[in-house]
C-alpha cells in the first residue's frame, strides 16, 4: 500500500479511481484507460532509478542520472520514454558507437520526437554533434523544451522532415495508433499550408557544414521506404556513415528489403528491438 501510495501522489484524483477500477475491470475484460496504466508503470519505472518525479498540470517531469525529461501524459512521451531510457531502446547503438570509438560523432536524428534518444546519445557521448529532425509542431515544442533544459550544446534542431529530395509534403495522421509518435508525412496533389518542407540527409548535412554523417538514425513512420528506393545519392552517404539505424514499418514494405539494400552498401546488419542497424564494414 506504501508503494502504491508513493507512485499515484502524482495522479489526479480521476486518474486514481480509473487505475483502480481498471484493474478490476480489466480482469473481466473490459476496456480500461491505458493512458492512467501507461503513467503508472512509467512512474514505478523511474522511480526503481531512484528518479526525481513532478508533475505540473499534463506533464510528468522526471529527473534521472542528472538529466531531465518532460513529458506530456496525454500523449505518446509516456511510451517513448518507457522504451528509450527505462527500456535501453538504444543499448545496441550505444555499444556500437563505444566500438567505433570516435572522439566527436556527427550524429543525425531523422524522427527526433521529443528528443530522449539524443539525451542518451548526449549523456554517453557529450562531444557529438547532433541534428534533431522532427516536422510536427507539438512533439517539436517539446523536443525543443528537453534540449534547453539540460543544456545540451552542439545539438541542432530542424522542424522539418526527411525524403529523397527537397520539397514540402502534407501531415498524415492516419498512420498506426494515430498519437504523436506516429506522425508522418507524405506527397499531396495539391499545395496545403500546413504543408512541412523535407530534404535528403545530404543536403542538410551540407547545411550544418558536415562533411560526413557517421550515426544516421531512420525512424519516420513509414517513409524510410521511400527514402531508400528514390534517393539517388545514397553512395555518397554510404561512403561516410559507420552506423545506421532504422526503425522498419512492415505495413510500408518488408524488413528484408532494409537489409538487402544494407548489406548490397558494405554494412553487416543486425536486429534490436525493432531496429535494423547497418555496422560499416572497415
Amino acid at each position: 500500500m506504501k508503494n502504491f501510495i508513493k507512485k499515484t501522489k502524482y495522479f489526479k484524483i480521476q486518474e486514481i479511481i480509473s487505475l483502480i477500477t481498471g484493474t478490476v475491470l480489466s480482469k473481466l475484460h473490459f476496456s480500461i484507460a491505458q493512458d492512467v496504466f501507461k503513467l503508472y508503470s512509467v512512474i514505478s519505472g523511474a522511480l526503481t532509478f531512484n528518479s526525481t518525479i513532478a508533475r505540473k498540470e499534463n506533464e510528468l517531469m522526471v529527473e534521472l542520472k542528472s538529466f531531465k525529461y518532460a513529458l506530456r501524459i496525454k500523449s505518446s512521451d509516456l511510451h517513448v520514454f518507457d522504451q528509450i531510457v527505462l527500456g535501453g531502446g538504444i543499448k545496441r547503438i550505444i555499444e556500437i558507437l563505444k566500438e567505433i570509438d570516435l572522439k566527436s560523432f556527427k550524429i543525425m536524428d531523422c524522427g527526433a520526437n521529443i528528443g530522449l534518444t539524443a539525451i542518451e546519445l548526449k549523456r554517453e557521448f557529450p562531444n557529438a554533434s547532433i541534428a534533431c529532425i522532427e516536422p510536427e509542431e507539438s512533439n517539436f515544442r517539446q523536443l525543443e523544451k528537453n534540449i534547453l533544459n539540460n543544456n545540451l550544446e552542439g545539438v541542432s534542431l530542424l522542424k522539418m522532415g526527411i525524403w529523397h529530395t527537397r520539397d514540402s509534403l502534407s501531415p498524415m495522421r492516419e498512420f498506426r495508433d494515430k498519437k504523436d509518435w506516429s506522425f508522418a508525412l507524405a506527397k499531396s496533389t495539391s499545395v496545403k499550408e500546413n504543408d512541412i518542407p523535407v530534404d535528403n540527409p545530404l543536403n542538410i548535412a551540407n547545411s550544418l557544414g558536415w562533411e560526413k554523417i557517421d550515426y544516421l538514425k531512420i525512424d519516420i513512420e513509414g517513409s524510410e521506404f521511400s527514402l531508400l528506393r528514390n534517393y539517388k545519392d545514397w553512395k555518397a552517404i554510404f561512403d561516410t556513415i559507420k552506423l545506421i539505424s532504422i526503425e522498419v514499418h512492415e505495413e510500408v514494405g518488408s524488413t528484408e528489403e532494409i537489409i538487402d539494400v544494407l548489406k548490397s552498401n558494405n554494412f553487416r546488419v543486425e536486429t534490436f528491438q525493432e531496429l535494423v542497424i547497418g555496422i560499416k564494414n572497415e
